[in-house]
């Protein structure tokens, strides 16, 4: 049985990364400002699908940094919202 995992339950076999390289009309897409790894989908591509764990061995894919990217509101900014 290979092992496939890291300690940590992370994908540590290759394939998503392989296969972002791979032919420019596969569908697995890599974004490395965002640190995500989706699927384009749709007729011409234009949607993506977020993937979170790695089809082919089943571990988890890095985290995003897409929450680095915005800033979280304050209580009181959110409640000037509202008035």
């Amino acid at each position: 049985m290979r092992k496939e995992f890291t300690k940590d339950g992370f994908c540590n076999c290759g394939l998503p990364k392989r296969w972002t390289k791979g032919p420019p009309h596969f569908p697995l897409k890599y974004d490395e400002e965002m640190n995500e790894y989706s699927i384009a989908r749709g007729q011409n591509k234009d949607r993506e699908a977020l993937m979170y764990y790695c089809f082919f061995c089943g571990g988890k894919l890095p985290k995003s940094k897409r929450d680095s990217q915005f800033t979280k509101p304050r209580k009181n900014e959110i409640q000037e919202m509202s008035l």
